[in-house]
C-alpha cells in the first residue's frame, strides 16, 4: 500500500465529527472507484535438482493458485498465467536447427564464396556469416551441397517458356502464407505501398522475449513474398533486387512446384570474378578451394610454402601418384613405389601383361641402377647434384595417330644437347606445319628413326637416377618418344591456370606472364638458315620450360601457384572439425560427380563416386551419407589417431547434377556437337557445298522445345526432392546453380578467339570475324549476365 493510501486511512478515523455540531449526522461518503483488477503473476518455486531450472516440481508439473496463494489446486489450464502457459507450450515444441533470412546485413548479392563460408562456419572453423541467421547451429551434423547448372532465375520468373510441359509433377495447392508482396517495383522489388505494409507489420512488442529476436535485436517477418527485416535502429530497411524471395509468393511452373516443399526462399546468387577485368571464376574451383588460413596451417606445410624462398630442384619432382593422375606411362620404379605406398609389392598379372605389351609396341625405359640419396646431393646447389634436361618434341599425324618428327634437348646451361628430325615409320597424313613447322621438304632426306632416337637418349640419360627431365605437359612428348622415366618436372603443373584446376596454362601464356617474352607467334627464326619459318620452334619451347623452372627455384614454391593461396575445402574441413565442441569424430568429405572427379578436385576427399547419369549421382549421395570407415579391433597398441579416423563419418557431400546443363547446352560442347553433325551430313551427301571450305562461325545453343525442357526440369527437381528425403535429420541442404546462362558469353568468346587467330595471318578485309568495340561491349554485358544470373536454395532438414 502506498504512502498516499496510508495518510488517507489515518485521517478517516475522525473525519465524521471534526468541525460538525453535536448530534448532526455526517454526510454520505463519496463513491469509491472500482477496485483494480488482480494481476496473474507467476509463482516461482525455488527448488533444488532439475526442477530449479524451470520452477517445476520433481514430477515436472505442479498446481498453481492465484497471486495470493488462494488457488483451487486442481491444476486447471484456465487458471494458469498466460505467460506460463505459452512457455509451457513452447517447451513441447522440438528445437531443430533452421536458417532464417537476415537481409538487414545483406549489402550485396550472395556469392558462391559466401556459400563456401557458410559451410566452413557450420562444420569447421569458419567465421560466422552475417547475411544468414542460423538457429541452433551446433545441432547441424551434416551438410550436403548440390550444384545444378542450368537451373537459373529465368526458369523461375517465367522468362523461359515451359508452357508445353507434361504433368510430371502435380501442381500443389498453395498454402495461405499471409499477405503476399508482388514484385512490381521499378527495380524488380515490391512497391512502396507494399513495403509500408510489410514494415508496419514488423514491430517489437514490449514483452517480446530475447529468444524470439534475431541477432542484435533484429525482428523478422516472413509472411510476404519478400522477407523484410527491421531493427530497433533501422526499422525501415528496404529490400533490393538481390534479396531472397519466398517461393510461395511467386507463380511457378508445375515442373518447379515441388521446390516449395523443400525450400522457402530463392536467393539470387552471383558468381565470383574480377570486376575490373570483367572475368568470371570457376564456380566449382571457387567453392571447393577456400582461402588459405595461414595461422592454422600445420608446421610442415607452413615451412614448405612460406619458409625461405630458394628451394632445391627435387622439391619440384612429380610424385608417382601425380604421374599416374596426369596420364604418364609409369616407369617400373614409379609403379613399384605406388604399390608399396598401398601396402603391396608384387606386380599383378594385369600389370605384367600391360608392361609386356608396351615393350612389344616399341617402348623403352631408362635404366635406374642407383639411388637418389644424399650421396649425390650438393649442399647449397639448386640442382642438388642432378643432371637436368629440358625436352620438347614436334609431331605429325600418320595413319595410326601422332608420331615423332623432331626432338630438341637443352642442357641446364641453355645449350643444345641434342636436336634432330625424325622420319615417321608410317605414311604422314598431316604435317601440322602451322604448329610443328615440319614440311615434306624437310623430311625428304631424313633417315633417323624413332629407334635411333631412343638409343641415343638412353645413353644420354645415364645414370638415370640422377637425370631429371623438364617439359610442358611432358607426357605427350614421352608418348611420342615411347620413353619411360621416373623423375619428371611438368611446367604445366608448376604454374597454375588463373581459373584453378583442372585447367592448365599454356606454355605461351606462362612465358609471356612470367618471363615477359613471346613465343609460338606462328613463325620462328631458323638459327641455321637465318630464315623465318612457319610453326613452333622446339628449341625455343624447351628454353622457355627451362627458364620457368629456374624462376620457380629462385622464387619458391609459392610463386605462380594458386594452390598456396587456397587449399582444398575437404582438407580444411578435416583440419577444422576440432573447433566444433559438440563433435568428436573426424569430418570426412565425399564427392559425387560425373566423369572421374578423383583426377581433378576430388582427390583429397575421403569418398569419391564417379557417375555417368544424374540417377547415379542421387544413389551415390545416399551411399556416402551412410558410409562408415572400417572398424578397428580393440587393441590398445593402435595409434589413437587411427582410431579417431575410424570413428569418423561423412559430414560433407558435394555433388553435381548435369543432365539439365547438357540439355540446355550449358556444358560448352554444343558447338562441337554441331560441327560434328555438320561434317557427318556433308560426308553423307554427294552435292558439293560452295561454303564447305569456310569455317563455321560459333552460335549460341538454344533451349530444347518447351515440353522437352519442362520434362528435364521436372526430372531434376524430382532428383533434388529424392536427395532431400534421404537426408538424415539436422542436415543442411544447399543447392546452387554456379552461374547464369553462359551460352552467349561462350559464343562471343569463341568469336574473339577466331578473330585473334585470323588476325595473325590475314589482312582486315580477309577476316571472317571482325572484333570491334561493339563486340567487346556485348561480351562484357554477357559476362555480367552470366555472373549475376545464378541462384541458390538452402534449408535444414529437421
Amino acid at each position: 500500500m502506498g504512502k498516499a493510501n496510508k495518510k488517507r486511512k489515518n485521517r478517516g478515523g475522525n473525519s465524521s465529527t471534526k468541525g460538525r455540531p453535536n448530534g448532526q449526522k455526517s454526510a454520505a461518503p463519496p463513491p469509491q472507484p472500482p477496485p483494480l483488477p488482480s494481476l496473474d503473476l507467476p509463482i516461482f518455486h525455488l527448488k533444488g535438482g532439475d526442477g530449479a531450472k524451470h520452477g517445476n516440481d520433481e514430477d515436472g508439473d505442479h498446481q498453481d493458485g492465484d497471486v495470493n496463494g488462494n488457488g483451487n489446486g486442481n491444476g486447471d489450464d484456465a487458471q494458469q498465467p498466460l505467460r506460463k502457459k505459452l512457455k509451457k507450450e513452447k517447451e513441447h515444441v522440438p528445437e531443430v536447427p533452421e536458417f532464417c533470412v537476415s537481409p538487414t546485413k545483406l549489402k550485396r548479392m550472395v556469392r558462391v564464396s559466401d556459400l563456401q563460408e557458410l559451410v566452413l562456419w557450420l562444420l569447421a572453423d569458419g567465421v560466422a556469416v552475417q547475411w544468414l541467421l542460423v538457429k541452433r547451429k551446433q545441432e547441424i551434423r551434416k551438410v550436403v551441397v548440390v550444384m545444378v547448372p542450368g537451373l537459373d532465375m529465368p526458369l523461375l520468373d517465367g522468362s523461359v517458356d515451359l508452357i508445353g510441359e507434361p504433368e510430371v509433377v502435380p501442381q500443389q495447392e498453395e498454402e495461405d502464407v499471409g499477405e503476399v508482396l508482388t514484385r512490381n517495383g521499378d527495380d524488380g522489388g515490391p512497391t512502396e505501398e507494399d513495403l509500408e505494409k510489410a514494415i508496419a507489420k514488423t514491430s517489437v512488442a514490449d514483452d517480446k522475449s530475447p529468444e524470439d529476436e534475431g541477432e542484435e535485436g533484429e525482428i523478422m517477418e516472413e509472411d510476404s513474398a519478400w522477407t523484410v527485416v527491421g531493427s530497433k535502429k533501422n526499422p525501415g530497411a528496404t529490400p533490393f533486387s538481390f534479396y531472397p524471395s519466398l517461393l510461395a509468393g511467386r507463380p511457378l511452373a508445375p515442373c518447379l512446384a515441388e521446390l516449395r516443399n523443400i525450400f522457402t526462399h530463392v536467393w539470387p546468387t552471383k558468381t565470383d570474378g574480377d570486376d575490373k577485368t570483367n572475368k568470371i571464376h570457376s564456380p566449382i574451383a571457387m567453392f571447393l578451394n577456400p582461402a588459405l588460413d595461414k595461422k592454422n596451417l600445420p608446421a610442415d606445410i607452413r615451412n614448405t610454402f612460406y619458409g625461405s624462398n630458394r628451394i632445391g630442384i627435387t622439391k619440384l619432382l612429380m610424385t608417382p601418384d601425380q604421374l599416374f593422375d596426369n596420364e604418364y606411362v609409369l616407369h617400373s620404379s614409379s609403379a613399384r613405389q605406388r604399390r608399396q605406398a598401398r601396402g603391396g609389392d608384387e606386380e599383378t598379372a594385369d600389370e605384367k601383361a600391360e608392361r609386356e605389351r608396351l615393350f612389344a609396341d616399341g617402348w623403352v625405359e631408362t635404366k635406374v641402377t642407383g639411388t637418389e640419396g644424399d650421396d649425390f646431393n650438393e649442399a647449397g646447389s639448386t640442382t642438388e647434384g642432378r643432371i637436368i634436361y629440358s625436352i620438347d618434341c614436334e609431331m605429325c599425324n600418320t595413319e595410326v595417330g601422332q608420331e615423332l618428327t623432331r626432338i630438341s634437348v637443352i642442357g641446364w646451361d641453355g645449350k643444345i644437347v641434342y636436336d634432330t628430325l625424325v622420319k615417321p615409320a608410317r605414311p604422314i597424313t598431316d604435317y601440322l606445319t602451322q604448329f610443328s613447322g615440319i614440311t615434306k621438304v624437310k623430311l625428304e632426306s631424313i633417315t633417323t628413326t624413332l629407334a635411333d632416337v631412343q638409343a641415343h637418349l638412353l645413353e644420354l640419360f645415364t645414370p638415370a637416377h640422377k637425370v631429371i627431365l623438364i617439359g610442358q605437359s611432358l607426357n605427350s612428348d614421352l608418348n611420342a618418344l615411347k620413353l619411360m622415366h621416373p623423375y619428371i618436372i611438368d611446367t604445366s603443373l608448376l604454374y597454375e591456370h588463373p581459373r584453378g584446376r583442372p585447367y592448365k596454362a599454356s606454355l605461351k601464356w606462362l612465358t609471356y606472364k612470367y618471363l615477359k617474352r613471346e613465343i609460338q607467334k606462328g613463325t620462328h627464326l631458323n638459327p641455321l638458315t637465318q630464315k623465318t619459318e612457319p610453326g613452333h620452334d622446339s628449341i625455343e619451347d624447351a628454353l622457355a620450360c627451362l627458364d620457368l623452372v629456374k624462376l620457380k627455384l629462385e622464387k619458391g614454391l609459392a610463386f605462380g601457384n594458386n594452390e598456396v593461396k587456397t587449399e582444398s575445402l575437404f582438407t580444411r574441413l578435416e583440419r577444422g572439425h576440432a573447433s566444433q565442441g559438440n563433435r568428436h569424430k573426424l569430418c570426412w568429405s565425399a564427392v559425387v560427380d560425373h566423369g572421374n572427379p578423383s583426377m581433378v578436385y576430388g582427390g583429397v576427399a575421403k569418398k569419391v563416386v564417379a557417375c555417368t547419369t544424374d540417377r547415379e549421382v542421387v544413389e551415390g549421395v545416399k551411399h556416402v551419407l551412410g558410409w562408415k570407415p572400417e572398424q578397428l579391433p580393440q587393441d590398445p597398441n593402435i595409434d589413437p589417431r587411427a582410431r579417431l579416423a575410424a570413428d569418423g563419418e561423412v559430414s560433407f557431400v558435394w555433388a553435381r547434377l548435369r543432365e539439365l546443363e547438357m540439355a540446355r547446352g550449358w556444358d560448352g560442347n554444343a558447338n562441337k556437337r554441331q560441327q560434328q553433325l555438320q561434317q557427318e551430313k556433308q560426308q553423307d551427301t554427294d552435292i558439293p557445298s560452295l561454303a564447305s571450305d569456310l569455317p563455321t562461325l560459333p552460335t549460341a545453343p538454344k533451349d530444347p522445345p518447351p515440353a522437352v525442357l519442362a520434362e528435364k526440369v521436372a526430372e531434376t527437381v524430382a532428383r533434388l526432392k529424392e536427395m532431400y528425403a534421404s537426408l538424415p535429420p539436422n542436415t543442411a541442404f544447399i543447392v546452387y546453380s554456379g552461374t547464369g546462362d553462359p551460352r552467349e558469353m561462350g559464343r562471343l568468346n569463341a568469336l574473339q578467339r577466331r578473330f585473334r587467330e585470323e588476325y595473325k595471318t590475314n589482312n582486315w578485309d580477309q577476316l571472317t570475324v571482325k572484333w570491334t568495340d561493339d563486340e567487346q561491349q556485348a561480351l562484357n554485358a554477357a559476362i555480367k549476365r552470366t555472373r549475376e544470373g545464378g541462384l541458390s536454395f538452402m534449408t535444414v532438414k529437421g
